[in-house]
């Protein structure tokens, strides 16, 4: 086997894990597996030892050898100038997201005799996240409509893993695997991190001791301000269902429109949804139905999402973090009345010297039609 190198991207981990399964019981199953990681070692230094010992030494008893790295090593850049000189019968596999500015791409681009890059494909357009879905659902043996398939790229974005394993799922719920929109809305949770959707749903119901142990945990394996992000922008969320009295298809059609911008690089940014998985929208009015709340109480919750953001936005200590998200939870579950609302905090804020100061102008990407 003349390749030295293979990068599985494992932005599709589903199908990296596939392919490599593949070729491990075909084309290179009498050659020796290593199982390499760096966090196994103490220090990097020691993982650049083992690794570059391990692509020096050849098979003994094998017709060849293949390390797999779990994960992009930190010393990449290293790996990328010894490529060359990787001895035949030796076979370096990374497993990690491709980056394209690494100087290992770069290297490995060159020669697709010696190295190969397994990308996955772009499914940041609709159009190809639709196709993508299609053609992961018929392998799955999921058989699923054009609307079906357009609701679930919705609902999971750009991740491909996350479309699989709601594939999965939908191949559970189904009897005769045959799936509609209905089913994709009914079965599948769309966007955010599950345990994030816990919480909301927590603090729906009103659980105010299960919503308190939910945001304990939570800020032990989250970033507190991707905890406050998440809850202001599902507080958006009910602000727009009940602008339209709970309407999920009316809420859609209006988040449709929403647009933000999204830095490209230090002079220029894009145009982009504010809402690209508008199917969120369906399982958060169904809840707000269940739950009965007053007309005002998405507003009240915006108000407080707001105080909570700019308490917390200069916080360093967890412990200060973790008491100000318990008093958030404990005021919107206390909130009755509309005019129980309180003026938002101000934070104390040091000023920086004029000379540090920097006002940013971005050339602005518009990539939506001028009438939307």
């Amino acid at each position: 086997m003349n390749r030295r190198f293979w990068w599985l991207d494992t932005s599709d981990l589903a199908l990296a894990r596939a392919k490599l399964d593949a070729v491990r019981k075909k084309q290179l199953s009498t050659w020796d597996w290593i199982s390499w990681d760096e966090q196994d070692f103490r220090s990097p230094q020691e993982a650049e030892l083992s690794l570059m010992r391990e692509l020096g030494i050849a098979s003994m008893f094998s017709d060849g050898k293949v390390i797999c790295c779990q994960g992009l090593p930190t010393f990449h850049h290293k790996i990328a100038k010894s490529l060359e000189e990787i001895p035949e019968g030796i076979l370096l596999v990374v497993m990690a997201p491709v980056d394209k500015t690494t100087s290992l791409f770069l290297k490995s681009s060159k020669d697709e005799q010696k190295f190969k890059i397994d990308m996955v494909d772009d499914i940041s357009k609709p159009k190809a996240r639709e196709a993508f879905v299609a053609d992961r659902a018929e392998k799955m043996g999921v058989r699923m409509d054009a609307e079906a398939c357009r609701v679930l790229s919705e609902m999971c974005g750009n991740s491909h893993d996350m479309i699989s394993s709601e594939l999965k799922k939908l191949k559970a719920y189904s009897e005769d695997g045959v799936i509609n929109a209905s089913d994709v809305q009914a079965a599948c949770v769309g966007d955010g991190d599950a345990a994030l959707f816990e919480l909301s749903t927590l603090i729906l119901c009103k659980e105010a001791g299960a919503a308190h142990e939910w945001m304990k945990r939570l800020l032990i394996t989250t970033d507190g301000h991707a905890v406050v992000g998440y809850l202001c922008n599902w507080a958006r969320v009910m602000c727009i269902l009940s602008s339209v009295k709970l309407d999920s298809n009316r809420a859609r059609n209006v988040a449709s429109g929403l647009y933000k911008l999204e830095k490209v690089d230090e002079r220029r940014a894009r145009r982009v949804p504010m809402y690209p998985n508008t199917g969120r929208f369906y399982h958060a009015a169904r809840e707000m139905q269940e739950a009965s709340l007053p007309v005002y109480w998405p507003w009240l919750v915006m108000a407080e999402c707001h105080r909570l953001e700019l308490a917390t936005r200069f916080m360093t200590a967890k412990e200060d973090f973790a008491k100000e998200t318990h008093r958030f939870i404990e005021r919107i579950l206390a909130e009755e009345e509309p005019s129980s609302l309180r003026p938002l905090p101000i934070p104390a804020v040091v000023k920086e010297p004029k000379d540090r100061r920097k006002t940013k102008k971005y050339e602005v990407i518009d990539e939506v039609k001028a009438n939307d």
